[in-house]
């Protein structure tokens, strides 16, 4: 029960940034890169390789609140964003 409130708390707070991608090239929701930056500097993540590294071993937890399919899809173009 605490993790759906929490979870909803963190979208409705961050979803309200707007994202200036082109429509067409999206392949991975901004608030997905969001909590997985956010989630993974709380964890001590100080650069992007950390963040990767962190991503990729919490993996199923991510899938949890994420849209995330793959592996790749946890890798592909994220520091890109930035």
């Amino acid at each position: 029960m605490a993790v759906k409130k929490y979870k909803k708390s963190f979208f409705e707070h961050f979803s309200i940034i707007y994202d200036t991608r082109q429509e067409g090239k999206i392949r991975h929701k901004l608030i997905d890169i969001i909590f997985t930056a956010v989630a993974a500097t709380i964890c001590n993540c100080d650069d992007w390789e950390d963040i990767k590294a962190w991503a990729i071993e919490r993996e199923d937890w991510l899938r949890k609140y994420l849209l995330y399919k793959t592996k790749t899809d946890i890798l592909s173009r994220f520091t890109g964003i930035y």
